[in-house]
């Protein structure tokens, strides 16, 4: 999907800080779907919204009037999660360059 990212509607614009706290917050999960038992592997929805809460639609153990889950549902790709990414990838880089001496 595409999200309006212009300059021109970005004040304050500073340097990302904090990225290897919000990538070590995350906690990758594997697990066997309830359905048919396949194996799966990323986030559960209420940890992840922890750490990013735009990330996450819902509220953990939600149910309808007739006591129906209504699931939560996560979308990991969004610019807050990629750019802590990438600038942690940024800082690694760095540092092992460091190490070698480059």
């Amino acid at each position: 999907y595409n999200t309006t990212s212009d300059h021109r509607l970005k004040l304050n614009q500073q340097p990302l800080t904090g990225s290897g706290a919000f990538i070590d917050a995350l906690k990758p999960k594997t697990w066997e779907w309830a359905q048919d038992g396949t194996p799966g592997a990323g986030f559960i929805a209420h940890e992840f919204q922890s750490v990013s809460p735009s990330s996450v639609t819902g509220e953990k153990d939600a149910v309808d009037e007739d006591d129906n889950p209504i699931y939560q549902a996560m979308q990991a790709s969004n610019p807050e999660v990629i750019a802590n990414i990438v600038a942690e990838l940024q800082n690694l880089r760095k540092r092992v360059a460091a190490l070698e001496g480059k």
